[in-house]
Parts: C-alpha cells; structure tokens; sequence
C-alpha cells in the first residue's frame, strides 16, 4: 500500500515506509520472492543499485528462479546499461518453466 501511496502522492515519507516494511519482512525472512519484492520497492523508489543488490540476493537464495534475473534486466534498461540487462533476460529465458510468463522475451523485444 505504501508504495502505491508513493508514486500516486509523489511523497517520499510512503517510500520510506515501504522500505521500512521491506526491510523488516527480509530480517524476519530472508527468501528469494521477499528479497524480489524489496527489489521492486527500491525500483519503484529510483535506489535502482540497491534494488539491483537485492534481486542478486534473490537469485542467491533461488539460483533456478527467473525473476530475479528479470527483475535486474529490467533495472539495468532503466539505467541503460543495455548489455547488462540483456544479459540478465537471457539468465531468466535459461531458466523459464514450460507455462511460465514469457515476460523476459517480451523485455527483450521492448
């Protein structure tokens, strides 16, 4: 909620309370979704270093996991660093299950 309160209200005090919610869910467990999550808060708050440190955090605990490499793809476009990201997509193709979004294709595409 905080985040969303964040980019409607463009008020810094919703980010930072976010990030404070994050952050204690992370100490109380560290897992690859909850470390993707606190990724995102940090994208969505422009810390896109920090978001980038947490979806390395993510693919540590889940390496099979295609969302954090997505995830990183993502933020490096933002900060245009473009071999980088494709690179990540492609980490997220490698490890894509049959049915699973095919949303690093689409990142790719983009």
């Amino acid at each position: 909620i905080y985040i969303d309160f964040y980019q409607n209200k463009n008020d810094m005090k919703y980010f930072e309370l976010a990030r404070q919610y994050g952050e204690k869910l992370i100490a109380i467990e560290p897992s690859s979704a909850n470390y993707i999550h606190m990724g995102i808060i940090y994208r969505n708050g422009y810390e896109l270093e920090k978001a980038l440190e947490c979806y390395k955090k993510a693919s540590e605990c889940d390496p099979d996991n295609m969302w954090p490499y997505n995830n990183a793809g993502y933020v490096l476009k933002i900060m245009k660093r473009y071999e980088d990201a494709i690179g990540e997509y492609k980490k997220a193709i490698e490890r894509m299950e049959p049915g699973q979004s095919k949303t690093p294709f689409n990142n790719l595409a983009d």
